[in-house]
């Protein structure tokens, strides 16, 4: 996951290092480990601050101010089965929009492109693996068509402000798969984050919806997908 960015000062830990810093009002406790780095606030209410025990970083470089966080980039997988025009979708659990159909996917991690990102975030939360199975990757060409083939732009993008910590920018990589390889292989790997996963057109998803779906399934670029083919 990323960390909240901002106009932040860059601070570097070496693994075993400690380093105490004053940002604003509060004073904060670097611990620097061979995993991560914990950051500890030793003057506010630990629940109630935004720098609280618990947040990880790279043990290489992390923001120490953190009172302005930026938006985050995440990534929806759509995988459409060609013989039948349903995509993946699955019931959030234990988060932010928790109840919701919402497609597979996550936060993109630092140099990590978002194919690489909807791959290995497919594959973390069905057990779906692209690189073992036939597809195809679909893009938007910027003039109302789509191309096919990789190194291409991501087929949809939207932004959405989900609440008062939730505000991301949602890149969609669609993939045409047969519907022999994927059907049915599908598994709730994450099952604390995840209710179950099933297949439908994009037309038969109900409410309730992740905002960034919703948002999808309005542009009308996957019904008008489904139309051509």
């Amino acid at each position: 996951m990323q960390s909240p960015g901002g106009s932040a000062t860059t601070t570097t830990l070496q693994s075993g290092s400690n380093k105490n810093e004053r940002v604003g009002s509060c004073s904060f406790a670097f611990r620097a480990n061979d995993e991560d780095i914990k950051i500890a606030c030793v003057t506010c209410d630990k629940n109630n601050c935004l720098n609280s025990p618990g947040k990880k970083f790279s043990k290489n470089t992390f923001a120490s101010d953190m009172s302005s966080p930026n938006p985050r980039v995440g990534v929806g997988v759509v995988l459409f089965c060609v013989q039948s025009g349903e995509i993946l979708v699955g019931k959030r659990k234990g988060s932010h929009g928790s109840g919701q159909w919402a497609l597979p996917g996550g936060a993109l991690e630092w140099k990590e492109t978002s194919k690489s990102c909807a791959i290995r975030e497919l594959h973390e939360e069905t057990g779906i693996d692209l690189r073992e199975v036939w597809h195809e990757e679909v893009h938007d060409s910027l003039d109302g068509t789509w191309e096919i083939g990789d190194d291409k732009c991501c087929f949809h993008t939207c932004e959405s402000i989900i609440d008062d910590n939730n505000h991301w920018i949602t890149l969609f990589r669609l993939f045409f798969v047969n519907e022999i390889d994927v059907k049915g292989k599908e598994k709730t790997m994450e099952p604390n984050k995840c209710e179950g996963w099933i297949w439908r057109r994009p037309e038969d998803i109900q409410e309730p919806m992740f905002t960034p779906l919703r948002k999808l399934l309005q542009s009308g670029k996957l019904l008008k997908l489904f139309s051509m083919i």
